[in-house]
Parts: C-alpha cells; sequence; structure tokens
C-alpha cells in the first residue's frame, strides 16, 4: 500500500512539476482565474506525461518535442514577461524566425539546461509511478542525453562560428528606448544586461554555417576608381535604417493622423511617397540599402559605400538598437562593420541616446562623419516612454488575452510609437543643423496591425509589407552649398524607389563619384520601372 501511495504522489508532482513548465500558459493570471487554470493544468500536463510514459519509446520522442516547446514558453515568461496569450502565439507563427532569434541570450540557455534536467526527472518520476519497467540509469538519462545533443547543435557552432564574428555581445541598459518599450514592464530587470547567442533556429543555425564556409570574394571599394566631387568639404552624413515604420502611417503617405508632427515642421525635410522594399524581412531588406541588389534573392555586390566613403576621408560610427547588431552577420561585417570605427549597441530614454551621439558628433575630431543608426522603434511589442502617447487608449500588454478592440489599441501603440521616432529623429536634426549635415532615413519594410488579421509580418505578400516609409533631410548649410542635389531629390519625392538604390544615392548625396559596377542607379538617375522584376507589377501600377 505504502508503494502505491509513493508512486500515485510522484505521479502528481512529476505532473505538477511539468506544469509548472508550462507556467506561460497557466501560472500568469489574476484572481479565481489563477486557481482555475492551475487545476486543469496540471490535469493535462498529466494526461501528456501519462501518454508519453504509455507510448514507450514514441512517448519519449513526443516528450522531448514538447519539453523543448515548453521550455521556450517559459523562459520567455521568465525573462521576457510574455505570456502565452492569443497574441504572443500569434506573432511567433506570423513574423520571422531571424528576428525572434535576438531575444535568445545566455540565460535563455541556462534556461533550457534548468529545464532539461527538471523534466528528465518529471519523465523518471512518471516512469517508476506508472510501472512501464524497472528504472534503470540508462532510461533514466535517455530524455537528459538527447535534449543536452539538441542544445549542442547550437552551441558548438555559436562557440566557434558566432565567436569569429564577435557574437555574445553584451546588451547594455544605456539603449535608444527604455527597456520597457522592448521588454514588458516589470520584467526588464531580468532582460537587460545580457549576453546575446545566435543561433536561436534551425534556420539560422544553416545560414549562418552557410555563410560561414562560403567564401566571399571581397573587392575593396578603394580598388574601383572614385572621385571626390567636393574636394574633402566637411559633411556629416546621417543615415537612418529604420525598423517596421510603413508609409501608409505617416503624414506623406496620406495618412489622417500627424504621427511625425516635428519632421513635419521641418522645411529642410523631403518625405519620399513610393519607396518600396524588395522583402518583408529585415534581413534581405537592410542588404538591399547596403548593396546595391536588384531585387530580392541577387547576390550582393562584394563592395560598400561605407568603404568608399571611408576611402575619401569619412569616419564612421554604427548604433544599434535592434534586437541584434547587424553587423553580426559575416556578410553585414563585410559590407558596412568592417568600415566602422566603433559599432555600438544602445537602448535607453531617446533625450539621453540622441544627446549621446550628437555629443559625439561634435567631438569627433574628424572632418567628415559617417553616422548610421539602426533605429528598432517600430517593432512589435509597440510600448514607448510615456510622454510620447498622443493617441488613447493605448499601452496594453499584448500578450493576455486580447480586448474587443485589440485593433483600435494596437494602431494606437503603433502611431504612438512613431511618434517616439520622430521625436528621436527630431532630436538629431537639431544637434546637426547648424552644420553641413544630411540625414537620410529609410524604414526595412512595413508592418501589419491586423490588416487581414495578420500581425507583423505575417503575410509576406501583403503590399503594406512592401511600403517602408523614407525621406531624407538637409540641413540649411548643406541646400546652400549643394542646391542642384537638394532640387534633384526633391524632383523625385513621388517617383518609384528601391531599397538597392540608396548604394549610388548616399554617394550621391556624399558627392562621391565611383565606377564600382551597380545593378541599378540612384535615386535620380534611374527608373525603377526599367528593370524587369524589380518590384511586382501590381504594387507599380497603384
Amino acid at each position: 500500500m505504502n508503494k502505491v501511495i509513493y508512486r500515485i504522489c510522484a505521479f502528481l508532482l512529476a505532473a505538477y512539476v511539468y506544469c509548472a513548465a508550462l507556467d506561460a500558459f497557466f501560472f500568469d493570471y489574476p484572481g479565481w482565474v489563477l486557481l482555475f487554470r492551475q487545476v486543469y493544468g496540471v490535469l493535462l500536463a498529466a494526461g501528456v506525461v501519462y501518454v508519453c510514459v504509455r507510448l514507450k519509446w514514441l512517448g519519449v520522442a513526443m516528450y522531448i518535442v514538447s519539453s523543448l516547446l515548453f521550455a521556450v514558453l517559459h523562459y520567455s515568461y521568465v525573462a521576457l514577461g510574455y505570456s502565452a496569450g492569443f497574441e504572443f502565439v500569434s506573432a511567433v507563427f506570423q513574423t520571422n524566425v531571424d528576428e525572434l532569434s535576438g531575444f535568445v541570450s545566455l540565460s535563455s540557455i541556462l534556461a533550457f539546461a534548468g529545464g532539461a534536467v527538471a523534466l528528465t526527472g518529471v519523465y523518471a518520476l512518471a516512469v517508476y509511478s506508472l510501472k512501464w519497467k524497472k528504472l534503470s540509469l540508462k532510461e533514466c538519462l535517455l530524455v537528459l542525453g538527447v535534449m543536452v545533443a539538441w542544445m549542442g547543435v547550437y552551441e558548438i557552432p555559436a562557440l566557434t562560428i558566432g565567436k569569429r564574428y564577435g557574437f555574445y555581445r553584451k546588451m547594455a541598459d544605456n539603449t535608444l528606448r527604455n527597456d520597457r518599450e522592448m521588454f514588458i514592464t516589470g520584467h526588464s530587470d531580468v532582460a537587460v544586461n545580457r549576453w546575446c547567442s545566435p543561433y536561436s533556429n534551425v534556420k539560422q543555425l544553416r545560414g549562418g554555417v552557410k555563410e560561414y564556409f562560403r567564401e566571399i570574394d571581397v573587392t575593396e571599394s578603394a580598388s574601383f576608381a572614385s572621385q571626390d566631387k567636393r574636394v574633402n568639404d566637411d559633411l556629416v552624413f546621417v543615415f537612418v535604417i529604420g525598423e517596421s515604420v510603413r508609409a501608409d502611417h505617416v503624414p506623406a503617405g496620406g495618412y489622417h493622423r500627424n504621427t511625425l508632427p516635428r519632421l513635419s515642421k521641418e522645411s529642410g525635410v523631403c518625405f519620399f511617397t513610393r519607396m518600396y522594399s524588395y522583402a518583408s524581412s529585415t534581413y534581405d531588406s537592410v542588404a538591399a540599402m547596403l548593396s546595391g541588389m536588384l531585387k530580392q534573392g541577387d547576390v550582393p555586390q562584394v563592395t560598400s559605400y561605407a568603404g568608399i566613403l571611408k576611402h575619401h576621408g569619412f569616419e564612421g560610427r554604427l548604433y544599434s538598437e535592434n534586437t541584434m547588431n547587424i553587423t553580426d552577420s559575416k556578410r553585414f561585417s563585410v559590407l558596412l562593420g568592417q568600415y566602422m570605427k566603433s559599432c555600438t549597441s544602445c537602448r535607453g530614454p531617446i533625450e539621453d541616446i540622441s544627446a549621446r551621439i550628437v555629443r559625439e558628433i561634435d567631438s569627433c575630431g574628424a572632418n567628415r562623419q559617417f553616422v548610421v543608426i539602426e533605429n528598432g522603434t517600430g517593432h512589435f511589442p509597440y510600448i514607448n516612454e510615456d510622454k510620447y502617447d498622443v493617441y488613447h487608449p493605448c499601452n496594453t500588454n499584448w500578450f493576455v488575452p486580447a480586448p474587443d478592440n485589440k485593433r483600435e489599441l494596437l494602431v494606437n501603440d503603433y502611431d504612438n510609437c512613431l511618434n517616439s521616432v520622430d521625436a528621436f529623429l527630431s532630436a538629431i536634426i537639431d544637434g546637426v543643423r547648424h552644420r553641413n549635415a544630411v540625414m537620410l532615413y529609410v524604414s526595412d519594410h512595413g508592418q501589419l496591425l491586423y490588416d487581414n488579421g495578420k500581425l507583423m509580418h505575417g503575410d509576406p505578400g501583403n503590399p503594406i509589407l512592401r511600403r517602408p516609409a523614407a525621406f531624407v533631410w538637409f540641413s540649411d548649410e548643406y541646400k546652400r552649398r549643394y542646391p542642384e542635389v537638394v532640387a534633384d531629390m526633391e524632383s523625385v519625392r513621388d517617383k518609384p524607389l528601391v531599397h538597392g538604390q540608396v548604394y549610388a544615392t548616399v554617394l550621391k548625396l556624399a558627392g562621391i563619384e565611383s565606377t564600382v559596377p551597380l545593378q541599378i542607379g540612384d535615386f535620380v538617375e534611374d527608373d525603377v520601372r526599367n528593370h524587369a522584376h524589380n518590384v511586382p507589377e501590381h504594387l507599380l501600377s497603384e
């Protein structure tokens, strides 16, 4: 009788521990709902464990798969504050796994390791309780061994390939946005000051290994003939890579709200109303901006305008606030990172970071500067500093059951984030407006806000994702010195433009002519309609 009681207690303990691994589903609700969810959560966990044990070896495989899923959910809850409600599950399945990989950190690895040990113990208890067979050390270690091997698949390349490209960068809390923008309020103290790890999914692992072993024949840009048309004039060139800012949510795109009130008042700003992205993913669209590709899928140029600018005396600095530093990729390290004097990951209050960037521009001893800002505001979840909330109701936790007015709340949150983007970029402009300066802003792609029931980037064929916001700003001194360039840019404000033209346009704005062979020219000199398959015809016919 005592043995029966022991076995029953062991199984109940196993079920409850297994349920705890699913606490993102069952342990994050208030009041009586919490009690109810825990009761049926333990019952469900007991059923899962029971079925897995009874199916023996097939059950082992099922247990491993389900345990890995639950470990991910557990980590997302503990480290990021994400509850696995409808919004979280929907976002995970509809967005790009490459972007989600930026959340994988040292704490996630420890969570996987701890989960492997705990869940192996659960399985051992269940086997003991249900009398599958006499428990042996070999059987007890079976699940643990498989799970550890699975983790090793990712960690071995990370410690070899990843180390070469500077992975495991520590993300400090001095960042472009307050941490509550990226991580749900109340959990940011766990998420900051973390070490980032690459290769959180099979797709990224395969791509990283393939890229590592692919020989990239890099031809230094300086080896091509180039001419400085401005005879070493001083210039501050600020290139901003935007994140998920859609064209139809800014005034120039016909939006009924003025989401960019400060930039709209700037006399030196020229908005481009028909910018097109080659892809709905950050990786492909940024590759086009940096390389001059003709269309998605093309092999990037093996030269870099950052290299050309460096050859002509420009000092480069990169400030990155996205989930990953793009120069960690071999491709972007070749195209951009190697030419930057510094690459800084940064988040925090807008005033602090904009002041820091302006301060470093002022203190730089170089006569010419090329400042690249990877601005992540605009990506889900849309939470910003309260002072920039002008549209209400807003600031809803999107990882709990959605309210009836979820689209209204989501749009308000998104538009408030654009208001904070406006404040940040305006602060940078204010800091350099007294100089000879130019700012080129191009977002990577659009964003779905429950359009056709989709979130984030969950409908790659949707034209909204191919219509990013873009503009150029000129200081008064720049307009005085180069009126013909300003006139050229203003003449194409309503012309179809693509990311692949950024390469030649950057050189045009900097006053550099180069013989680098490009597939497509700058905004002014070339026309996307002259290149077949460059942009889908149904987009150009809008």
